[in-house]
């Protein structure tokens, strides 16, 4: 899709949000500042991966979701075929394993990174 590690998360995150989400969400999100996160957008809006909207909570802030004709189709394949090769094999047991340690992993790094 042609996209950086940083604009796949992004896309990532509004996925799981149909409503969109504002700029300053999804930099907390992201963990990057609201002008990077400006400037994604402004560039996925150029592409015709996003738009943005009027937030229904506040008349002078929007929200950023993804396109209704953006084709995802590609990248989700991406996703779909990345996720049945790692998880092959690997039990639900597992997985909830793995996802736990990932989380705790997850928090120390935020939790030390914050402390810099």
């Amino acid at each position: 899709m042609g996209l950086t590690v940083a604009g796949f998360r992004l896309v990532g995150e509004l996925l799981g949000a149909p409503d969109g989400l504002r700029v300053g969400t999804l930099a907390e999100r992201l963990r990057v500042k609201a002008p990077t996160v400006s400037g994604m957008v402004d560039r996925f809006e150029a592409l015709g991966l996003v738009e943005r909207i009027g937030d229904p909570d506040d008349a002078r802030a929007s929200r950023v979701r993804l396109a209704a004709q953006a084709s995802l189709a590609e990248g989700l394949n991406v996703l779909d075929r990345i996720d049945r090769s790692l998880l092959d094999g690997v039990s639900a047991a597992e997985r909830a394993g793995i996802a736990a340690h990932l989380a705790r992993l997850t928090a120390r790094l935020h939790r030390d990174m914050g402390n810099r």
